[in-house]
């Protein structure tokens, strides 16, 4: 009888220490995310924590198993990627719910979409991103980023030309496919708890160039319902540096006017090869990709998927 009363009171200990954790204490308690790999301090503020990174899960025996070949159909890489979502872990803080993909893409797909990604020559400069209002600065000035997007649509459909269209197109619309499909769609809406429909959807290839990317914290617009981001690295010299990052209401509010609007990061996305995030738009879906105290080496490049209800 003693035994089995020193182990309720155990167990009581242990659920009011869990209940005394802060919603900040319970993500990082959770073992779910790593330290970056570098001496640096990519944080700027005095005594602020450094950002932390969600873990990467390699798939399990059971998903192995489905890691479908370069000639599988549809069908095959789709039920890859469900299973891809359905294991990624999801994650409340510093606002909810978001999730971070590894090896999302059935490797055949992700290699073919890599090699043959489209060259920056055929992409349209966005023209909002080379002049924009900063508060506290007097007017407007030279953007310090240099975004170029291409719609996934036009290459799918063969409307850009350059030597490697053709299997480039055949590449992209099978990722449309894929990302567009009922199954893939209704996965996501379950991991998420979404019920509102789409009514819209889009893709956009990115390109930022030396990874000067949107440094601005900023929540999405509310006409969102959801955003997903694929990353395609060249290299892994900017594993650390070039991924999105996630922000508490605080850092939102503490972000520097003067530069862009940046501030510190809580948590960051490895910019790692076949690996990508998610999250469903909230007044509090703070995220920014900062260009202050970052490795740059190379392009930024991604594919960006919204679905919007409007």
């Amino acid at each position: 009888a003693g035994d089995v009363s020193n182990t309720k009171q155990q167990q009581q200990v242990s659920s009011s220490s869990a209940a005394a954790l802060s919603p900040e204490e319970a993500a990082l308690a959770s073992g779910g995310f790593l330290q970056h790999g570098t001496k640096r301090k990519l944080n700027r503020l005095p005594g602020s924590a450094e950002p932390v990174y969600p873990a990467c899960y390699p798939p399990s025996a059971a998903a192995a198993a489905l890691t479908p070949g370069p000639d599988a159909s549809l069908e095959e890489d789709l039920a890859y990627m469900v299973e891809r979502v359905v294991s990624a872990p999801s994650y409340d803080f510093p606002f909810k719910s978001y999730t971070y993909f590894c090896d999302i893409w059935p490797p055949h797909l992700w290699t073919s979409l890599s090699e043959l990604f489209p060259p920056v020559s055929v992409f349209d400069r966005l023209e909002r991103n080379l002049k924009r209002q900063v508060r506290g600065t007097g007017g407007a000035r030279k953007s310090p980023y240099q975004r170029y997007q291409l719609n996934a649509q036009e290459v799918a459909a063969g409307k850009r030309k350059w030597r490697s269209a053709a299997p480039s197109g055949k590449a992209w619309t099978r990722a449309l496919d894929l990302i567009y499909h009922p199954t893939f769609e209704a996965a996501v809406w379950k991991k998420f708890g979404l019920t509102r429909k789409a009514r819209s959807r889009e893709a956009r290839i990115l390109v930022d160039k030396d990874g000067k990317a949107v440094g601005r914290i900023h929540p999405d617009t509310t006409f969102k319902i959801l955003t997903m981001q694929f990353y395609f690295p060249v290299s892994n010299a900017s594993y650390w540096d070039y991924g999105t990052c996630v922000h508490t209401v605080q850092q939102q509010a503490r972000r520097d006017v003067r530069k862009d609007e940046e501030g510190d990061c809580w948590g960051k996305f490895m910019y790692a090869p076949n690996s990508g995030y998610s999250f469903f738009i909230s007044r509090n879906s703070y995220h920014s990709s900062p260009n202050s105290r970052v490795w740059n080496s190379g392009d930024r490049r991604t594919m960006l998927v919204n679905w919007y209800h409007t």
